[in-house]
């Protein structure tokens, strides 16, 4: 994590999108859960902001019809971050959840077309 301390030196705030798609589901949320911590860690940082979707499977009661592992990851973190102290008043770290809905240009793919389902 050497790397992130020397890119997060100096800097007010961080806003961090992973992809679960290109790393996986273990791997985005160890991750995020690092860059949260060494955000922790950097003096100068007050803001860690991040860029999250719904947990569905949290959503769903767990229903495995309704799990997404990409949606399921950020769910996670978004559990982890909630579970942490954040500064109101500036003096230290502070987070923010920011769950968006999903990409327009995902809409034109295979992403979010039915599924026939084999029984």
């Amino acid at each position: 994590m050497d790397s992130l301390a020397t890119a997060y030196e100096g800097c007010y705030g961080v806003f961090v999108n992973t992809d679960t798609s290109s790393v996986g589901q273990k791997t985005e949320i160890y991750a995020a859960i690092k860059m949260f911590e060494q955000a922790h860690r950097t003096p100068e940082m007050r803001h860690f902001v991040w860029s999250s979707l719904d947990y569905s499977s949290k959503l769903g009661k767990f229903n495995p019809k309704y799990k997404a592992t990409h949606m399921d990851a950020k769910g996670i973190v978004n559990d982890y971050l909630r579970s942490q102290p954040s500064s109101h008043a500036g003096e230290s770290l502070s987070w923010t959840i920011l769950t968006t809905g999903p990409y327009m240009e995902n809409l034109a793919g295979d992403l979010f077309k039915n599924a026939k389902t084999v029984q």
